[in-house]
C-alpha cells in the first residue's frame, strides 16, 4: 500500500522511540541531537542551499553522494525536517523505486509519490485529474499498469478512447498545478544504486523526461562508485568509467558530496563507546597499551561510515553482555571482534595456526618446552587479504592480540588473554566450550575451600582427565603468584588461609608423582602448596602450620613442600623468612624417627617413599647428626643392614614419556658412606640392568656388589698390612 501522507518527522516522538530501541536497528537519525558525526550542520547548509536554489520555473536535480553507510539517510531525515518546517514550507515527496517490480511499477510509484505532496483538498484531486491525463500520454512510452488499491488510480478503467492533448500541453498543465500549491516540492530518492541497471536507467528516464515538472526538485542519494559500477554493467555494454560519469552529469546538476569521517572522530566516537561500555565492568584490568595503534591507526581506516562505527560497537556491546568479565580479557574480546568483523577470512584461520599464535606462554604444566627459537613467517595467514595495507592492519591487529606474532615475551601464566592456549577456543566458540572449566567455578571452590568446605575443590583436583585436570590447577597457579611476583601481577588473586594449606597438602598426598613426565599435576599441586606456605607466613611470621602440613601424611611429599618453600626466599620478609627456617628444622626432626622406622620395616616398607631423598635432606640438615647416629645404632644391633640401607639410595631412571617403569639406575656412595661409614662405589645413569619391579629386594640386590666390592677391598688391604708388619 502506498503512503498518501506528507512525510513530516515528529521531533519529540522520534526521539522518544529511538531511545527505547535496544541495540543498533540501523535506523537514520532524525534529529540534530542524536548527530554523532558533525552531520546535522551539513544537513542544515545542504537545506539552505536546496531552498536558496529554488526556482519555481525549473526543476533542479541534486545528487547527494556517499559510500553506503556514510550517513545519507541520516542527512536527508535533516534535511527534509528543516525544509518541512513552517520558516521553509517545503512539501516533501518520498519516491522509493527500488521497492517496486517493472516498469509500471516504477511509474505508479513515482506519481504516487508526486500526488502525496498535495494536502487533502480540492487542489488534490484536479491534481490527480492532470496525472490521470499526462499519464495517458506517457503510457506509451512505459506501459502503464496501476497498481491494485492505489488512490491514484481509483476510478480510471481505460486510457484508449479519450482525447489526448499533446504531451507539451499536458506537461505544462501538471507543472501549473503544482505551482498553485504554493510551496515548492521536493522528490527524495534514496539508495537508488541498489537497482539493477536496467531499472537504473528507467528511473533516470523518468527524473530527466517524464517527471521535471517546474517548482518539483529532485534530491537523489547514492554511491557515486557503486552507480558507475552498475552503469558499466555487461547489460549496458560496459561503457567506459568517463562516460558513464558524464551521463551523470546531465541527470545530476548539483552533486553534494558528503564530507568523509575524519581519523579524530572516528577515534573520539570508538574510545568513547567503548569507555562507557566498559566502565560498568568494575574491577577488571584493561590494558589500553595494546589499543593505541589499533584505535589510533587501523579502526580509522576501517570503520570509515558511521554505519561500519555502529555495527562494530554493536557486535562489541552484544560481546561483553554474553561474557563474564571475569572468564575473559576484555582488551582481547574487543580486538578479537574487530578481527572478526574486519578480517573474517583471517580470522577463520587461527584454530589452524592455535599452537603457533600460542607459544611463548609461561605455563606451568602444558608448555613446559612451548618455546619459539626460530621466526615465523605468517603471510601464509594473511594470505587471503588482496592488498598491501589490509595485510599490515591485520599483522599490526595479530601483534596487538598475540605476543608471538610480534616475537614478545612470554604470556604470563594463567591469563586470560586470546594468546593463552588454555583460554584461546573460548575467543573462537565465543563462548566457554564444554570442556572448559569456567574461573567463576574455580573461584568459587577456592572461596569454599579457604571458609573449610573443601569438597568442591576436591572434586575438581581428583578428576580423572588430565587435561581438565591440568586446567583446572592452572586456573588455580594464576591466582597464587608468590611473593616475589605479586608486585608484578595485573590480575586477580585467590582467598589465603589455613584450610587452604591443610586441603592443598591432603591433596598432594592423593597425587602421584607419575614417573617419565617433566611436569605433572603434582609438580603444580606441590607448587601451589609451597606458594601458600610462603603467602601465610608472610602474612603472619608467628604462625605455626606444623597442623595444616601434617595433612599430607606421606613424609617425602611433606617435606618437598617445606624444602622448596626453605630454598626459595626471595621476596619474604625477615621474619617470614625466620619462620619458614624454623618451620624446616621441625619438620626434619620429625622426619629422623620415621626414616629409621621405615629401615627397621626393611622389605615390607612403603616402596613409594623417596627414601634417598629423604635421608639426603635429613642427613645434610640440623637433624643429620640424629639420623647418622640412629643408623648406626640400628645396624650395630642388626634392625636392619647395610643392604637394606644401600637398598634406599638406589635411585631410578625413566624413559621421558615412556612406560613408566625404570630404564635405568642409580646410586649414591658418597651418600652411603655418609650414614655407614662404609665406603661404597656410585653409579649414575646404569642403563645395563633390567628392572622387572622396583621392589626394596630388587634394589638391594642391585646395590650388594657396589658395597661388597669396597668392602673385599678394604679387607684385602688389611690383610696386606698384617703380612707385611714385623
Amino acid at each position: 500500500m502506498i503512503d498518501m501522507t506528507v512525510k513530516r518527522p515528529s521531533t519529540a516522538s522520534a526521539e522518544v522511540d529511538r531511545s527505547q530501541v535496544r541495540g543498533w536497528h540501523d535506523d537514520p537519525i532524525m534529529t540534530p541531537e542524536q548527530d554523532k558525526f558533525g552531520r546535522a550542520p551539513v544537513a542544515r547548509r545542504l537545506a539552505n542551499f536546496i531552498h536558496e536554489g529554488h526556482s519555481i520555473e525549473s526543476s533542479t536535480v541534486y545528487g547527494l553522494e556517499g559510500p553506503w553507510g556514510c550517513g545519507k539517510s541520516s542527512v536527508i531525515s535533516m534535511i527534509t525536517a528543516t525544509l518541512s518546517c513552517d520558516q521553509y514550507g517545503w512539501r516533501i515527496a518520498n519516491f522509493t523505486p527500488w521497492a517496486t517490480t517493472g516498469k509500471e511499477g516504477l511509474l505508479s510509484e513515482f506519481f504516487a509519490a508526486l500526488s502525496s505532496a498535495a494536502p487533502e483538498t480540492s487542489k488534490k484531486r484536479r491534481l490527480w485529474k492532470k496525472f490521470d491525463n499526462y499519464m495517458s500520454v506517457v503510457r506509451p512510452f512505459t506501459p502503464l499498469i496501476p497498481v491494485a488499491g492505489s488512490a491514484i488510480y481509483a476510478g480510471i478503467k481505460s486510457f484508449d478512447n479519450r482525447p489526448r492533448k499533446p504531451w507539451k500541453q499536458l506537461f505544462d498543465d501538471l507543472s501549473g498545478e503544482f505551482h498553485k500549491l504554493g510551496s515548492p516540492v521536493l522528490v527524495v530518492v534514496d539508495d537508488i544504486d541498489r537497482l539493477q541497471a536496467e531499472e537504473l536507467l528507467d528511473l533516470l528516464k523518468v527524473v530527466r523526461l517524464i517527471g521535471r515538472f517546474s517548482g518539483v526538485d529532485f534530491l537523489l542519494a547514492y554511491d557515486e562508485q557503486t552507480l558507475v559500477d552498475i552503469l558499466q554493467s555487461p547489460c549496458r555494454g560496459r561503457l567506459p568509467r568517463a562516460r558513464a560519469r558524464a551521463f551523470m552529469e546531465k541527470i545530476v546538476q548539483y552533486p553534494l558530496a558528503l564530507p568523509p569521517l575524519l581519523s579524530g572522530q572516528i577515534s573520539k566516537t570508538v574510545t568513547d563507546s567503548l569507555t562507557e561500555m566498559l566502565s560498568s565492568r568494575v574491577g577488571q584490568f584493561f590494558d589500553i597499551h595494546r589499543f593505541s595503534d589499533v584505535i589510533l591507526d587501523i579502526m580509522p581506516s576501517r570503520l570509515t561510515t558511521p554505519r561500519a562505527i555502529a555495527r562494530f560497537l554493536a557486535q562489541v556491546r552484544e560481546e561483553l553482555t554474553i561474557h563474564d568479565p571475569h572468564e575473559i580479557d576484555d582488551a582481547d574480546l574487543i580486538l578479537a571482534t574487530f578481527l572478526r568483523t574486519q578480517f573474517p577470512d583471517v580470522f577463520s584461520q587461527l584454530q589452524d595456526w592455535k599452537s603457533k599464535l600460542t607459544a611463548n606462554v609461561d605455563s606451568s604444566i602444558d608448555a613446559f618446552f612451548n618455546q619459539q627459537d626460530e621466526k615465523i613467517d605468517w603471510s601464509p595467514l594473511l594470505q587471503p587479504l588482496e592488498n598491501e595495507k589490509d595485510r599490515h592492519n591485520a599483522l599490526t591487529l595479530l601483534e596487538a592480540i598475540f605476543p608471538a606474532v610480534g616475537g614478545q615475551g612470554g604470556l604470563r601464566s594463567g591469563s586470560r588473554r586470546f594468546a593463552n592456549p588454555e583460554y584461546f577456543d573460548r575467543y573462537l566458540a565465543q563462548a566457554i566450550p564444554e570442556w572448559d572449566v569456567p574461573d567463576k567455578v574455580v573461584r568459587n571452590a577456592l572461596n569454599d575451600a579457604a571458609e573449610g568446605n573443601p569438597a568442591e575443590l576436591q572434586n575438581l583436583l581428583r578428576d580423572t582427565d588430565e587435561g581438565h585436570l591440568n586446567l583446572v590447577l592452572n586456573k588455580i597457579i594464576a591466582l597464587y603468584p608468590d611473593v616475589n611476583k605479586r608486585k608484578y601481577h595485573d590480575g586477580p588473586v585467590g582467598p589465603l588461609s589455613r584450610n587452604l594449606l591443610a586441603t592443598s597438602m591432603e591433596l598432594l598426598m592423593s597425587r602421584r608423582d607419575i614417573p617419565g613426565h617433566i611436569v605433572t599435576p603434582y609438580d603444580a599441586l606441590r607448587q601451589w602448596a609451597t606458594v601458600l606456605l610462603h603467602l601465610l607466613l608472610e602474612n603472619n611470621p608467628e604462625a605455626n602450620l606444623d597442623q595444616e602440613l601434617a595433612a599430607c601424611q606421606f613424609p617425602d611429599k611433606r617435606a618437598h613442600v617445606v624444602a622448596s618453600a626453605a630454598r626459595r626466599t626471595e621476596g619474604l620478609s625477615p621474619e617470614a623468612a625466620s619462620s619458614l627456617k624454623n618451620t624446616f628444622e621441625r619438620e626434619v626432626q620429625r622426619l629422623v624417627p620415621v626414616l629409621l622406622n621405615n629401615l627397621r620395616e626393611r622389605d615390607a616398607a612403603n616402596t613409594d617413599i623417596k627414601m634417598g631423598s629423604l635421608l639426603s635432606l635429613v642427613s645434610s640438615s640440623s637433624a643429620g647428626n640424629d639420623l647418622i647416629a640412629g643408623i648406626r645404632r640400628g645396624l650395630e644391633i642388626q634392625e636392619f643392614t647395610l643392604q637394606d640401607i644401600a637398598a634406599r639410595l638406589v635411585g631410578f631412571g625413566y624413559a621421558i614419556g615412556g612406560s613408566g617403569k625404570p630404564s635405568g639406575g642409580s646410586f649414591d656412595g658418597q651418600l652411603f658412606y655418609t650414614l655407614t661409614g662404609v665406603s661404597a662405589r656410585s653409579v649414575d645413569h646404569d642403563y645395563s640392568v633390567e628392572w622387572p619391579d622396583d621392589s626394596w629386594a630388587r634394589r638391594r640386590e642391585y646395590a650388594a656388589p657396589l658395597i661388597e666390592e669396597t668392602v673385599t677391598s678394604r679387607d684385602e688391604a688389611n690383610t696386606v698390612r698384617e703380612t707385611t708388619e714385623p
